[in-house]
């Protein structure tokens, strides 16, 4: 029996695959689990995996862990990555086939895990990624006494965007609906990384509740094929508030140059007087020269100067960030 936490660091390259499974075998083994079992168990970690390897990880230079701790119970495997966004509410479940020929591949993945473990639990955890818990109880032991996990680790590496259109895109700016919550934050991630100081923006599911409620009212600026190139928001604290800010805003980076942003930005401006907002304010940091030119064009007047409110880093994940704290 073995009783100690340990944690593997794997780079997203699927070729690492055999060496986990090696090590995951020889825990479970020594944990006392029968030959069955351990096969279920590298089943459900292979599909963990290579979920995050082909979905999450957009670089083979990023990594993540693989976290084994064993129990009195079972074992616990939690498999810990700051990759792109993810929702499970938002993928549809897997439906058996009536025709062997035809099967689904969406939602198998999560099918097959809670198959061979006893519970599959995911964790959205912000702006400190996300976790996947594959647990598996020993026969005849219970559940009481499982260890809370601890907090990723940052990886403080960022893809980048697809390649840049030849020509201006024909897009439509519009109030986000709430199944495009999910990318909304993937392009947040792609944008900065976890470096983003307001959290909502990691949480699919946080941001839809807020826009149902009104409280944020987020616009999105979408091609003809779809795809979300750009995010605005009105924020504010309740509905009687009569002053909203205007902020959460961001480009997707193969989409900027085309005035998307100004766009959002006079749409959002039109949408508050609709509502009888009174007024508007903003937050333009010192690193991102277009807003402030943009946020000028479309009405808005300076009228404080915030120094330092930010910490450095916070525009690690765009070109041209400085180190020092932002202003």
């Amino acid at each position: 029996m073995i009783s100690g936490r340990s944690i593997l660091t794997i780079t997203s390259e699927m070729n690492y695959l055999p060496a986990i499974q090696a090590f995951a075998k020889e825990c479970s083994k020594a944990i006392g689990f029968s030959d069955t079992d351990q096969e279920m168990i590298l089943l459900a970690l292979e599909e963990a995996v290579a979920n995050v390897i082909e979905h999450a990880l957009e670089s083979s230079a990023q990594s993540f862990q693989i976290i084994f701790e064993p129990s009195t119970q079972g074992i616990t495997i939690i498999v810990k990555d700051k990759g792109l966004p993810y929702d499970p509410g938002l993928i549809p479940g897997y439906e058996t086939p009536e025709d062997i020929e035809h099967i689904p591949s969406s939602g198998l993945g999560s099918f097959l895990m809670k198959k061979c473990v006893d519970q599959v639990c995911f964790h959205n955890l912000g702006k400190e990624g996300k976790e996947l818990h594959l647990i598996k109880h020993l026969p005849g032991r219970s559940v009481v006494g499982e260890r809370e996990s601890p907090q990723p680790e940052p990886i403080t590496q960022y893809a980048g965007d697809d390649e840049r259109p030849s020509l201006p895109p024909l897009f439509q700016v519009r109030f986000m609906e709430p199944s495009e919550a999910l990318e909304v934050s993937r392009l947040f991630y792609r944008t900065y990384g976890y470096t983003y100081l307001s959290e909502v923006m990691y949480y699919p599911d946080k941001l839809a509740e807020l826009n149902r409620k009104g409280l944020i009212r987020s616009i999105v600026a979408v091609t003809e094929d779809g795809e979300i190139a750009g995010h605005l928001a009105m924020v504010r604290e309740t509905l009687d508030d009569m002053i909203a800010e205007t902020g959460k805003g961001t480009v997707k980076q193969k989409f900027r140059g085309f005035d998307i942003f100004t766009v959002m930005q006079k749409f959002l401006n039109d949408h508050a007087k609709d509502i009888g907002i009174k007024g508007l304010f903003g937050r333009a940091v010192t690193a991102h020269i277009f807003s402030q030119k943009m946020t000028e064009s479309t009405g808005y007047k300076d009228c404080a100067l915030l120094l330092g409110i930010l910490p450095e880093g916070v525009f690690r994940g765009k070109a041209g960030a400085n180190t020092q704290r932002e202003t």
